[in-house]
């Protein structure tokens, strides 16, 4: 390989190796690193950036949405467990990571960490007799509190006892918890959540007396309440599926749940390169998930009413990169049932007078001179309320320039046939707008309909049907459950969703050549003449006077019926 480099190096070359180089050239220029991937702009993260959101996913289900910003001023602050926590100290982690939830911030854990705390150890509980282990003094009630504390239970556990205790001489009186209120308040302010969890164990008087099964259930409710863990998950069309399905109500988004949102994306063959026409009613999700899976090749053309487009909140939290995000076209429902625009385009206009960099405007020069009388103390907080009020000045220029009018949104869609449809409506008549928008989908592709409830599915299927305007018609509905699976313990959950709504699906048919034609006579005859017969010979075309005797036959037998019947 060396001498290999210094012969091309001292543009020495073997016979024939010119022929080599040039294969090789013409190998790499087809192998050339796609762009959209390699670009550090546009690649996605394994870890948090400055920007990013992210969702913290606790054991139980529930998740939050986080921005991960430097500044409070930014939006850098999550709101969960009736607290505000900065996440700044978030910044830079991978997707995974482990944190728990302290008083007044998020402490990262190890990589090995669990989100689920391991419970504390036996030493850590005290001995068998109940009574605090080494070290731990016996916790004393404050002497605000009017009720007295019951007495530890000192009992000494039998090794062949354990089998057979039982819950049935607990007696749930609030009394068994020896810890008072006031001082667990205390502990909250300068304990850890292990430390709080380790002292309620401690100062239980019916812990011991509880089986192996109802001790891990008491442990695992004080973590959760004292000893939160979470987990640093990467905001994508699945996770923010379940995580809005899980937190708001499920009517808000039509029911749709992570499967039926995957069973969607494939029923409409949804690839990178192609041309999407989707109508959606759920706040962006189904147009997001369509431009996450093709990745910034092809276009998305996403239907709106109204006067502007109330989508970018949920297009935020999916991170998109400029290249996706440009893949993405908004086009007003009227501009696309109305074929002739002769309306000036005044958005494009404005948006060719623009020069970059953009001056400021008045009110901005006003405001950030205003911002410079405040006190020499408020420094640092006037510097950060400025870069955060210029940076969302600076994005909001940097879409007015680069992203096309709804005009221009319009004559794209109308250039070429789209190689899908997508509908999830709640407002509007399907019928009525599966028959506005289905001249813009090219034939033999697929047109993929959601909604929550079967009848207006119903109406399409037999509308299409009746006109044959579609083949492969499936209605379906999209059910799941979910399996606790555990030693000994595996079984359905006990809550789950009923329904996650009905999926219409099919394929358009050509409007001229699609539909199923009865042939003629004539071809009747000439198909019939070509196919042999029983014997392998080919069947003699039939006279008009064979014909005639036919007909006449035909016509004999059919007049001695009538006469019989009469």
């Amino acid at each position: 390989m060396a001498s290999k480099s210094n012969d091309k190096l001292s543009g020495k070359s073997e016979p024939g190796s010119i022929q080599q180089d040039q294969d090789s050239n013409s190998s790499n220029d087809h192998s050339k690193p796609d762009p959209l991937l390699h670009s550090p702009h546009v690649m996605t993260s394994n870890v948090v950036r400055r920007g990013d959101w992210f969702l913290l996913a606790f054991p139980d289900g529930k998740s939050v949405f986080g921005l991960a910003e430097t500044s409070k001023y930014s939006g850098g602050a999550i709101k969960m467990l009736k607290r505000s926590y900065p996440t700044d100290n978030l910044i830079g982690l991978p997707y995974g990571t482990v944190v728990e939830v302290e008083r007044n911030s998020l402490r990262i854990l190890p990589p090995t960490a669990s989100i689920v705390p391991p419970p504390p150890d036996a030493e850590e509980l005290g001995n068998d007799s109940g009574e605090p282990s080494c070290g731990e003094t016996e916790p004393q009630p404050d002497a605000t509190t009017e009720e007295e504390p019951s007495e530890v239970v000192t009992t000494a556990d039998d090794p062949k006892q354990d089998k057979k205790r039982d819950n049935r001489h607990i007696v749930d009186n609030n009394t068994s918890q020896a810890l008072a209120q006031n001082t667990l308040l205390q502990m909250k302010k300068t304990s850890t959540g292990s430390q709080i969890v380790q002292r309620l164990v401690q100062n239980s008087a019916t812990f011991r007396q509880k089986t192996d099964f109802s001790r891990a259930k008491y442990i695992a409710k004080k973590q959760r309440k004292y000893q939160p863990r979470c987990r640093l998950v990467q905001c994508n069309a699945n996770t923010i599926s379940q995580a809005i399905f899980q937190k708001k109500d499920p009517k808000k988004f039509s029911s749709l749940r992570p499967d039926t949102l995957a069973q969607l994306l494939a029923y409409s063959n949804i690839t990178a390169g192609a041309h999407v026409l989707v109508w959606e009613e759920l706040h962006g999700m189904i147009t997001a998930s369509i431009a996450e899976r093709m990745a910034g090749y092809g276009s998305v053309f996403s239907l709106y009413t109204g006067q502007q487009v109330n989508y970018h909140e949920m297009l935020q939290r999916f991170n998109f990169s400029f290249a996706v995000q440009s893949t993405i076209q908004w086009v007003h429902l009227g501009d696309v049932l109305d074929q002739d625009i002769t309306e000036k385009d005044l958005e494009a206009a404005d948006r060719d007078a623009m020069t970059w960099p953009c001056a400021l405007q008045d009110h901005t020069r006003r405001y950030l001179q205003s911002a410079e009388l405040c006190p020499p103390k408020h420094e640092a907080r006037r510097t950060e309320k400025q870069e955060a009020f210029l940076e969302k000045r600076y994005a909001r220029f940097t879409r007015k320039l680069t992203r096309p009018s709804p005009q221009e949104c319009a004559s794209n869609l109308k250039a070429r046939p789209c190689d899908s449809l997508l509908l999830v409506i709640r407002q509007y008549d399907i019928q009525e707008t599966l028959e506005g928008l289905l001249p813009y989908l090219a034939p033999s592709c697929p047109l993929v309909i959601f909604c929550e409830y079967l009848e207006p599915l119903t109406q399409c299927f037999q509308w299409l049907q009746d006109n044959q305007l579609a083949i492969h018609l499936h209605l379906m509905s999209t059910w799941t459950r979910e399996y606790q699976v555990l030693p000994g313990r595996t079984h359905p959950a006990m809550n789950m969703s009923q329904n996650g709504g009905f999926v219409l699906t099919g394929i358009k048919l050509d409007t001229e050549l699609g539909r199923n034609q009865e042939p003629d006579e004539e071809t009747l005859q000439e198909i019939r003449a070509s196919l042999p017969t029983r014997r392998g010979k080919k069947r003699a075309p039939i006279s008009e006077g064979h014909q005639k005797k036919k007909d006449r036959k035909v016509f004999k037998s059919s007049g001695d019926t009538r006469e019989s019947n009469g």
